[in-house]
């Protein structure tokens, strides 16, 4: 069996740029596929090869209307079967974390690249009422009481927190302060429900409520009855 030199892949790889596969050859490859799992050999030998090949030939790395997701787009019905096939599967990163060294390749990466107003907007839509991770049964919308809205509470509330995030967990690094409900339900203005936050915390606080709203109500203990 003949070997395809180097040259050759890269020949064909600059040849199929921007030029779609037709309907059927992308039917063909998902059939000859289906029961096949490639070896973990096989996947690094895969990525080390296209590493190299990029970082030979920048110029192969599209971006904005020119990338891959955007030359193929799928078609819905094709989308609909992916977000199907992918239903109730454990999340890959699921119980893991990121080391530090990830997390600043993965900042430096991202680093000067600004996305278009278009999909800011497409970003804002998708996180919208129900289909955002914070949403509680429309609790957000509820309006805000009188007692909230006098600037002389709010002050009593940060004079007893002695202008302090009372986060015991805060890193220090935001400056911002401002008052959070600890059970969230803005008409309890009870001064024993409302802590005084920096504006990191009090954004950390709308995911995992549960765990937040147990660890500010011994907060509150602690400052009340010692």
């Amino acid at each position: 069996m003949q070997t395809q030199t180097a040259e050759s892949n890269l020949k064909r790889s600059l040849a199929l740029i921007g030029r779609p596969r037709p309907e059927s050859v992308r039917i063909k490859i998902s059939e000859s596929s289906k029961g096949k799992k490639m070896s973990a050999e096989a996947c690094l030998k895969m990525s080390l090869s296209k590493k190299q090949l990029y970082k030979e030939h920048p110029e192969l790395i599209l971006s904005g209307e020119r990338a891959y997701w955007h030359i193929n787009q799928f078609s819905q019905q094709h989308r609909e079967k992916i977000s199907k096939a992918g239903r109730g599967r454990q999340g890959a990163m699921l119980g893991k974390k990121h080391s530090e060294k990830t997390k600043e390749k993965m900042s430096i990466k991202h680093q000067g690249i600004k996305l278009s107003d278009e999909h800011r907007r497409k970003l804002s839509l998708s996180k919208l009422g129900e289909r955002n991770p914070s949403w509680v049964n429309g609790l957000s919308f509820e309006p805000y009481t009188k007692e909230w809205m006098d600037k002389a509470f709010k002050k009593s509330i940060m004079d007893r927190d002695n202008y302090q995030c009372r986060n015991s967990l805060c890193t220090g690094n935001c400056k911002s302060l401002g008052i959070h409900h600890i059970n969230y339900n803005k008409k309890d203005c009870s001064e024993r429900n409302l802590i005084t936050l920096c504006q990191s915390c009090n954004s950390r606080a709308n995911f995992n409520r549960a765990e937040w709203e147990h660890h500010y109500s011994g907060i509150m203990e602690v400052i009340y009855n010692g």
